[in-house]
Formats: C-alpha cells, structure tokens, sequence
C-alpha cells in the first residue's frame, strides 16, 4: 500500500538539539509499504551513514512522517 508520507531532500536535511533527522524507514515494521525505499550509503555533515531512503530522482529523500509507519 502507498501509504502517504512527508519526505526531506538530504541535501536539505534539518538539524534538531539532538543531531541531523533520523528516517522513519529505519526503524518501520510495516511490510504492505510499496514506496522505493532503499538502504543507501549516504554522507550526513561528512560522515557516512546507511539508512533506508526513499528514491525520487537523483537524490535520495529522509521519511520524516508517514500515515504507515509502525514501529519495530
């Protein structure tokens, strides 16, 4: 199911008091979610990371909030 769902540009990536935003994609259980989502390599402040993305062109997307998301 294409669940809707809010998504940031990591190259656009927002900082809190406690880091960079974390995706909601690495910590969901849903298993009926048909977005692109991906574990990607990807470079936060210079320091590599892997997490699971969603794809939309060139340049990978951060979940921030999604209707689907279950927590693991």
């Amino acid at each position: 199911m294409e669940y809707r769902c809010t998504v940031i540009a990591i190259d656009k990536l927002q900082m809190t008091n406690k880091g960079p935003i974390k995706p909601l994609c690495d910590d969901c259980a849903t298993s009926d979610c048909t977005h692109c989502i991906e574990s990607k390599d990807v470079s936060i402040l210079g320091t590599n990371h892997t997490h699971r993305v969603k794809m939309g062109g060139a340049v990978p997307n951060f979940v921030v909030a999604c209707e689907g998301f279950t927590a693991k």
